[in-house]
């Protein structure tokens, strides 16, 4: 029951984490690989730390179905194996 879950977790952590990449490949193109850094350690861990914040409740609480539900009618959890939802 949680395969949604799990995927809407990844997915975000991969496009959260691709923005800062971007904006640092960027600045190292603007900059004319100087060498300085765009953004101070500290700035980069706030950024992850509050950025993580908005998926934390649907990752921990989100269920697609009860897990009961899901043994009685298995053709519901056919999304995941079948690569119908949350594929890149």
């Amino acid at each position: 029951w949680n395969y949604r879950r799990a995927c809407m977790f990844t997915l975000f952590t991969f496009w959260r984490n691709m923005v800062q990449v971007l904006l640092i490949v960027l600045y190292t193109l603007i900059s004319g690989y100087s060498g300085t850094s765009l953004f101070e350690d500290w700035i980069r861990l706030t950024f992850n730390g509050v950025c993580t914040m908005p998926i934390l409740p649907p990752g921990c609480i989100d269920e697609d179905f009860e897990e009961e539900e899901i043994l009685r009618h298995p053709d519901q959890y056919q999304v995941g194996p079948n690569s119908e939802d949350l594929n890149a």
